[in-house]
């Protein structure tokens, strides 16, 4: 029998022979990492399958292996599923995984390196129902390495129902809109809403049953606030959607009320809207029966509205 390596040629080997059994026993000690050739003769003929090849490699720990199952939550068909492993300290192995789903058949799998001591497994299941993954390391199993899935069919999320979001909810007051899940396949709501600075506000959901959960929060400020639904981590057609808070009361209102206003002549009100959001601005006009009074506004400024109306009798307005 000859060994061989490609880097230091022939290995030393101790063939022992068992005429009784008419066996050969062969003992060689690799001297690197790498690949080994073995050739085999018997009475100066090369037996079949010769050169056999053999991959030396280091002394392995398959239990400093560590699985990161971050990225196998709410596995989906057609989702591609993916988790880490860390090698740190298993020495220089393989790492082989195998996915197979409930019916033994094997899924396609990648092993992508993510530095020297991490590789990335990717696969995606293509049917629902169990699922198996397992990992080895240089053909021994790891701590934690079989891992069952439920893979579930993907979400309708076009049949989620959102209503009555109001897009310019009032600060300070609580406002209210309704999530409809009950045919989309899971009622895994998450509803987050973020302002301007991606902090959140507080969000009080509450499950009406059937699938359908009320969603409610208070804006504090006039700045634009994202609103942000999901179901299993996925967001729905419409989110993130943006509402535009107002604030009424910080609407300003200058009328020279010392004024002798005289009929014929137009009254002039300042409105001042900068500071309360982007809502639009109502103009309501009492007037005495019969007065015909018209009434309009105009913007003098970005924010800054004029009311203007000119009154055909007397009496208030």
């Amino acid at each position: 029998a000859v060994v061989s390596t490609q880097s230091t040629g022939k290995l030393p080997v101790d063939i022992i022979q068992d005429d009784e059994n008419m066996k050969y026993t062969v003992h060689y000690s690799p001297d690197k990492v790498g690949p080994v050739l073995i050739t085999v003769k018997y009475a100066g003929n090369e037996v079949e399958g010769c050169p056999f090849h053999v991959d030396v490699v280091d002394d392995v720990n398959p239990l400093k292996v560590k699985i990161l199952t971050k990225g196998l939550e709410n596995p989906v068909v057609g989702k591609e599923m993916k988790f880490a492993v860390c090698t740190v300290g298993a020495g220089n192995g393989d790492l082989k995984v195998t996915v197979v789903d409930d019916d033994g058949h094997p899924l396609k799998v990648t092993i992508g390196d993510i530095d020297p001591d991490n590789q990335e497994v990717k696969f995606t299941p293509e049917h629902p129902g169990k699922h198996r993954v397992s990992v080895t390391w240089s053909g021994q199993p790891v701590p934690d390495g079989e891992i069952d899935l439920d893979v579930k069919k993907p979400l309708d999320l076009l049949a989620c129902i959102v209503s009555d979001v109001n897009s310019n909810p009032v600060v300070g007051t609580p406002t209210h809109f309704t999530v409809d899940c009950s045919k989309v396949g899971s009622d895994d709501l998450k509803v987050e809403i973020l302002d301007s600075n991606g902090d959140p506000l507080q969000v009080t959901i509450d499950n009406l049953g059937s699938g359908r959960f009320g969603a409610s929060y208070t804006p504090l400020t006039v700045d634009p606030l994202k609103v942000h639904l999901k179901i299993e981590d996925c967001h729905l057609p419409s989110s993130p959607t943006t509402v535009h808070p107002i604030d009424p009361s910080k609407i300003q209102v200058t009328v020279d009320s010392d004024k002798d206003w005289k009929v014929g002549e137009p009254v002039e009100i300042a409105v001042d809207i900068t500071e309360a959001g982007p809502g639009q601005l109502g103009i309501n006009l009492s007037a005495p029966p019969g007065s015909g009074t018209d009434c309009h506004a105009k913007e003098v400024s970005p924010g800054h509205m004029t009311v203007v109306f000119t009154p055909c009798s007397s009496g208030e307005h």
